[in-house]
């Protein structure tokens, strides 16, 4: 292990540096460590600085200009955010879903994930690797049973009326319903033995 400097209320201090001895038996500068679900995930950076790269449970990923936000489902399933080339992409497990210009709200679930992508001022929404959009604004994804997933789209927006406009309600990749002229939001499923219902709540005055 070395030192490195740094001050705690201006005063120098002496902090041991831990290294990471990986499968080509060099020693890569450990940046954090962090356990949850009973996994364990050492965020390492290369030789040279510039690159980051996480240890999961023991074994090495791929270095990227930079990797973070990591997250596990269990002990077989983990996520993380992933850039390079001014580009961000999730990594969940070994595949990697993007690259986009931004990615926010990541949503880790038993059998879905999901995250909203931005690209030349739209939005769009990943649900399992699947690119749906690009779209004005999205709103109020919800997940049913059985897998069941629904989410608004604003789809035209009209001119100086913000969020009001052509909305739609996207369920299970397919467009249920569009109206003109409102604003969508609160969608929730209904709990029923047949097929999965949503509800949402209208606003026409916004």
């Amino acid at each position: 292990m070395m030192e490195d400097d740094f001050f705690v209320c201006g005063v120098p201090r002496k902090e041991k540096t831990k290294y990471f001895k990986g499968p080509d038996e060099k020693e890569y500068k450990i940046r954090y460590e962090t356990e949850e679900n009973g996994n364990k995930a050492i965020r390492i950076e290369s030789e040279d600085g510039t690159k980051t790269a996480f240890v999961i449970n023991g074994k090495m990923e791929d270095f990227f200009d930079d990797a973070d936000h990591i997250k596990f489902l269990g002990k077989s399933k983990y996520a993380y955010r992933i850039k390079s080339d001014g580009k961000v992409a999730y990594k969940v497990n070994k595949k990697i879903f993007g690259w986009f210009e931004y990615i926010e709200n990541f949503h880790f679930l038993k059998n879905s994930h999901l995250f909203f992508v931005s690209e030349n001022e739209q939005l769009a929404c990943v649900i399992n690797g699947t690119e749906y959009g690009p779209y004005e604004y999205v709103e109020s994804i919800v997940f049913g049973q059985k897998g069941n997933w629904a989410f608004a789209a604003l789809k035209e927006c009209i001119p100086d009326y913000g969020q009001r406009g052509k909305w739609a309600i996207i369920k299970n990749s397919e467009e249920i319903f569009e109206i003109n002229d409102a604003y969508i939001s609160n969608l929730s499923f209904i709990n029923s033995d047949g097929p999965a219902r949503v509800n949402c709540r209208l606003d026409f005055n916004i």
